[in-house]
């Protein structure tokens, strides 16, 4: 296995850890009283940061290639509109 390889199964394999923890630091705020829709929003803005933050790292199409698309707060599965 090459180091590439090695760096993008970790960083993969880092995710769901990532989201898990967030999930339970999000579960201690509610209990601590916070705005359960200010905790959705903040935790799932976090886990979005951290999935398409590194937008161009993935190894897909060219190198250094951006995708057009951005992270929104909405739940669309499609591209973004160029513009």
């Amino acid at each position: 296995m090459e180091i590439d390889q090695i760096a993008r199964t970790a960083k993969l394999m880092s995710l769901p850890l990532a989201f898990g923890g967030r999930a339970v630091a999000g579960l201690g705020r509610r209990l601590a009283g916070a705005d359960r829709a200010e905790v959705s929003a903040t935790t799932t803005a976090r886990n979005a940061e951290q999935l398409f933050g590194s937008s161009g790292t993935s190894g897909a199409g060219a190198p250094g290639a951006r995708s057009r698309c951005r992270p929104s707060t909405s739940w669309s599965y499609g591209c973004c509109p160029a513009g």
